[in-house]
């Protein structure tokens, strides 16, 4: 047998080859594309702990997933308080409790169908503090406020503490048999 003479080291012959580098340049590249995108896939996803997806349905592994307590509800955790907001120093208190006031005293003395003194003058809220004193046999009466002394003897004293809760005059009075309408009387008004 004869050769037969290679007609591919012409022209065309060149073509190919530069045709096979390029393939060989395009496989490369694809190659390294790939090769990185798969490598940034597992810098992300690896962390030695699976995923969901890396489970069988119907599976679990104890080991890495939490464990929940799903019976005890209770909560360990301290209750939040808010302070109470600055106010403005003319804005209304919001203090539930009444503010302490002072005790208004006064010393009333009983003597025969008459009071001294006849007038007695405080403010609605004001506690009241009434130091009563008997020269004869007498009491200290006021209906409206539900405030009576014990009736006491000559040079005794009795005290009532009480608080005018609501405005207006109210009549003081001896309640000792018809003193009343002899005129032992007096005004307390709270105004």
């Amino acid at each position: 047998m004869t050769p037969q003479p290679n007609n591919s080291g012409g022209a065309g012959g060149k073509g190919s080859m530069y045709a096979g580098i390029i393939v060989a340049i395009i496989i490369l590249a694809a190659i390294a594309y790939f090769a990185t995108r798969n490598s940034n896939n597992s810098q992300v996803s690896d962390n030695n702990s699976p995923t969901l997806s890396d489970q069988p349905v119907g599976e679990s592994n104890p080991a890495s997933l939490p464990i929940t307590n799903t019976t005890d509800q209770t909560s360990t955790t301290a209750p939040v308080t808010t302070p109470p907001a600055p106010s403005s120093p003319n804005a209304p208190s919001k203090n539930t409790t009444p503010p302490v006031t002072a005790v208004k005293s006064f010393t009333v003395i009983g003597s025969n169908f008459k009071f001294a003194p006849s007038e007695i003058r405080v403010k609605k809220g004001d506690t009241v503090k009434i130091t009563f004193q008997s020269n004869g046999f007498h009491d200290f009466v006021i209906d409206q406020l539900n405030v009576q002394s014990n009736q006491i003897s000559d040079g005794q004293t009795d005290t009532v503490t009480f608080v005018a809760s609501k405005a207006g005059t109210f009549k003081y009075y001896c309640s000792v048999e018809d003193h009343r309408q002899l005129g032992m009387v007096g005004n307390l008004i709270v105004e």
